[in-house]
């Protein structure tokens, strides 16, 4: 009495690793796609688009202020040589 039963064992409905055939003396390797649904590329973009916001607004403000400073001193200092020369202020173009 025989009771053979079909193998269940993970091993024996293993996939092979590689599907291609190898020739002699090289080796090869059959590579997957990797396929993305649009939900998915949706949620990679934010990411990188988060990331890429998170520290380009910081870096472009801290710029920003910098390049400020400098037109406000250059300001300055025509209003002062202004008032030097002339003995009046520099006044607001309307």
């Amino acid at each position: 009495m025989s009771l053979s039963a079909p193998c269940t064992c993970v091993a024996a409905r293993a996939a092979p690793r590689s599907q291609a055939v190898a020739t002699p003396g090289r080796r090869s390797v059959a590579s997957r796609a990797i396929e993305f649904d649009s939900d998915t590329l949706t949620i990679i973009f934010a990411a990188v688009a988060g990331v890429g916001l998170g520290i380009g607004a910081p870096v472009f403000y801290a710029q920003s202020e910098k390049r400020d400073k400098e037109r406000i001193e250059s300001i300055r200092q025509m209003n002062r040589a202004n008032l030097k020369a002339t003995g009046q202020l520099l006044s607001e173009v309307r």
